[in-house]
């Protein structure tokens, strides 16, 4: 025993999190779910049940009702005893998620729920799997029933989970998040999951494409697209970028400007055009 734990002591995260997937892949779950109906956002849960007479927890766990069916990222959970709490965050907001030990059941592919999984030669309850499999990162979709904590918040109790997906990679530490600029630039994935500020950006920059598109178009003017590659580079002073057609034997550029090609499209009848993209100049 002591050397088993010496071995895994050695292994790093991701070396752990691969011999979980196999683990769960064991006891007959399926690590990389091919779907799931999800039916609520977080963010529209939050909104419905701001201001809704809920049910108080002991009533719930006597009794608890599927009112919420929902996924995200896992990206907080803490055990009590009894009881276990985590975060789950999906694209519109994150909501608080609670486990009770024995009214918990997990959901295999063929959406039988079971309160135990086969472990070797022991049973694995689902409130275990959840403790034991479920890393920060993974996804999970959740079923449950809609209540207030003590100090007011909204929690999910769940009654019944299905395993959705495990990451390899763990996520950066949560209190400090990712320091790092290049890897900020270079991975924006991760930048967007732990910075909600830099997530809100993006959706910013993509409401804003929508506000000049619908402008444009009220205004008569019609979307284009012109070539990303050209035989010339044209339409400003930079740089190019060159790269080499095989197939005709000519080299192209990425282009560094809109102009020229919008002029040409004004030739072919339109007279009121405008494209939303990339420019790409070598400086």
């Amino acid at each position: 025993m002591f050397i088993i734990e010496m071995v895994e002591n050695q292994l790093s995260e991701r070396e752990v999190r691969i011999q979980k997937v196999h683990k769960i892949k064991a006891m007959g779950i399926v690590p990389y779910a091919q779907s799931f109906s999800k039916k609520d956002m977080m963010g529209n849960i939050i909104s419905a049940y701001q201001d809704k007479e809920l049910r108080d927890i002991n009533d719930i766990i006597l009794n608890p009702v599927n009112q919420v069916k929902t996924a995200g990222r896992v990206m907080l959970y803490r055990g009590h005893g009894k009881l276990a709490f985590a975060r789950l965050l999906d694209s519109t907001e994150q909501i608080q998620l609670m486990f009770h030990r024995d009214n918990c059941v997990i959901v295999n592919e063929n959406g039988e729920k079971l309160f135990s999984l086969p472990s070797g030669e022991e049973e694995m309850s689902a409130y275990k799997f959840m403790e034991k499999m479920v890393d920060m990162g993974d996804f999970i979709g959740v079923e449950g029933e809609i209540f207030r904590t003590h100090k007011g918040e909204l929690t999910i109790f769940v009654s019944a989970f299905t395993f959705l997906s495990k990451t390899i990679r763990p996520l950066p530490e949560k209190f400090h998040g990712i320091q790092d600029q290049e890897d900020i630039y270079r991975k924006r994935y991760l930048d967007m999951t732990m910075n909600p500020e830099s997530y809100q950006r993006f959706l910013l920059k993509s409401k804003f494409y929508k506000v000049l598109r619908d402008f444009y178009t009220q205004e008569g003017f019609v979307e284009i697209q012109t070539p990303i590659l050209d035989n010339a580079a044209s339409g400003a002073a930079a740089r190019p970028f060159v790269t080499h057609h095989n197939d005709f034997d000519v080299d192209v550029y990425l282009r560094i400007a809109f102009e020229t090609s919008l002029k040409k499209a004004t030739v072919g009848r339109f007279e009121k055009v405008f494209e939303i993209g990339q420019d790409f100049r070598n400086e």
